[in-house]
């Protein structure tokens, strides 16, 4: 039979299965509609509204709900214990409906309200939601596991419930309480969140990026616990025993988290109150500790714990330059194998994420990070050429060294200090903020394999060149004349113009070694 498909639509992705809706016209022009699941196609299960005010028990899995609107119904309608297992829910307006014991395990939910329904002590997991509004819903042990909530909005929700390993981005939390629940790895970017109480429930390890905060209440206990970006603490009420303290009060606290043995929550604590010099002192200490701490559980918490923090700090450049590099510099030598063997695989991933973010410059490089750069600090930069021209290699190279020198206001500040002659292999000296900045100008390019490192592995060649070159006199004197507030030239720079390289520079650079 010949079909004539009218469109495509993914709605999920489920125990490795991609799920997809296809709608299409058989040769009559009757308009039908398959799941694809898999490689198999079979007849798609639309929910039909029978009339019952009972659906309870039912098996709804791999269903398609779509423009119902439950909300000018006189029945409410129970879907206790139903199935929802992989169903797709789009512009659906659930109200006074019974959820209580059902489970949604991968479903797709968008534009779909839930207005004063009962989630009871159902099972979320593995879910996305999108534009969803939740008011006055009633929960009672509900479970969220690994779910992503986008451009949602939660007005005078009371939670109880347990929720673990979410992401909410763009939402807004408005009257909120979470009275005896237990959350755990919640990240929230871009968040509003007001009128709002975190503070009465069990909350550890969250993550806030870019969020506004208003009239909200934070455990005290738990405060120094979450990561904080860009988003303000002035606005914010904060508990202790259930009574509300001075910031003086959570000062206090701080100073007694490193005799509790809370490593992670000190150094996280000292990052957000802005001690940050001598943070690497910090952390390198608290590492140095832990390793002789003989229970297992609680020492890899810690360092796992340290290194998941120090990736967010790298990764929103909150930390100096200088104490970064001291950090990762002293990460790159520490044995982690003295650990044991599933230890060390825990920890060794942690530093291999923190190579990936400076290699592949996952890294936001704000002026102010640019500004903690020392306007005497050099970095080593060598390129692998796949050519044998020298001519062409040396002008590859100086067009990516001078397209980041562009976005400061140092003036062709660098020298070639070494070459080696096959695929020619070409060592420069240039300003540390420039190498920083070439990551990021490679950082969607194929092809080139890039290595960060933050210690120093200068050759004899090198460093013969480096005591007897004039010139790096010549280029400390002109970098002198940069003052460290505009070693970035702040009107040009932006991220989201950084130039690209073209693909014939692609071709001929193999990879990149930074040292810093």
């Amino acid at each position: 039979m010949r079909i004539f498909v009218d469109n495509v639509e993914m709605i999920g992705y489920s125990g490795g299965r991609y799920r997809i809706i296809i709608y299409y016209q058989d040769v009559n022009g009757q308009c039908l509609e398959r799941l694809l699941i898999m490689n198999e196609i079979s007849k798609a299960k639309t929910f039909m509204d029978t009339g019952s005010y009972q659906r309870e028990k039912e098996d709804l899995t791999y269903h398609i709900f779509r423009d119902l609107n439950f909300l000018e119904s006189k029945r409410h309608i129970s879907f206790f214990r139903t199935d929802f297992r992989g169903s797709n829910f789009i512009n659906v307006k659930f109200y006074r409906n019974n959820f209580d014991r059902a489970d949604f395990i991968s479903c797709s939910i968008r534009n779909c309200s839930f207005d004063s329904v009962d989630f009871g002590g159902c099972e979320i997991k593995n879910c996305y939601f999108e534009e969803i509004v939740f008011k006055n819903n009633k929960y009672d042990g509900t479970a969220i596991h690994q779910s992503s909530f986008i451009d949602c909005q939660f007005s005078d929700e009371q939670f109880l419930l347990t929720m673990y390993d979410c992401k909410f981005i763009n939402c807004s939390f408005c009257g909120c309480r979470y009275e005896r629940s237990s959350t755990e790895k919640l990240e929230f970017i871009g968040c509003q969140i007001f009128d709002t109480d975190l503070a009465t429930m069990h909350a550890e390890g969250h993550t806030f990026i870019s969020c506004k905060l208003n009239n909200v209440c934070l455990g005290s206990y738990y405060v120094f616990g979450y990561l904080l970006y860009n988003t303000k603490l002035d606005d914010v009420d904060f508990l202790y025993h259930g009574e509300k303290v001075s910031f003086d009060v959570i000062e206090g606290l701080y100073k007694k988290l490193l005799s509790e043995s809370r490593h992670f929550e000190f150094i996280n604590a000292t990052v957000i109150l802005k001690n940050l010099y001598g943070i690497s002192d910090t952390i390198i200490k608290a590492i140095d500790r832990l390793r002789s701490f003989e229970i297992i559980q609680f020492r890899h918490t810690e360092l796992s714990n340290i290194l998941t923090a120090i990736c967010f700090y790298i990764r929103y450049s909150m930390l100096p330059f200088d104490e970064l590099v001291k950090i990762l510099d002293y990460l790159d030598r520490f044995n982690w194998q003295q650990f044991t063997f599933e230890e060390t695989l825990g920890l060794l991933s942690k530093i291999e994420m923190i190579k990936h973010i400076m290699s592949a410059g996952e890294y936001q490089l704000s002026p102010e990070f640019i500004s903690t750069i020392p306007y005497n600090g050099f970095a080593l930069i060598s390129f692998q050429c796949n050519t044998d021209d020298f001519e062409e290699a040396v002008a590859v190279a100086n067009s990516l060294i001078e397209n980041s020198l562009r976005y400061t206001y140092i003036p062709e500040l660098y020298c070639l200090l070494d070459q080696k002659k096959g695929s020619w292999e070409l060592t420069f000296l240039i300003p540390a903020c420039c190498a920083m900045l070439i990551l990021l100008i490679l950082k969607n390019t194929a092809g080139i394999i890039m290595e960060f490192s933050f210690k120093r592995k200068f050759g004899k060649s090198l460093l013969a060149k480096l005591s007897d070159n004039t010139t790096i006199n010549d280029l400390e004197s002109i970098a002198k004349t940069a003052t460290i507030a505009k070693i970035i030239n702040n009107d040009a720079y932006d991220l989201l113009s950084l130039p690209t390289i073209d693909k014939a520079i692609s071709n001929i650079v193999k990879s990149i070694k930074i040292g810093i």
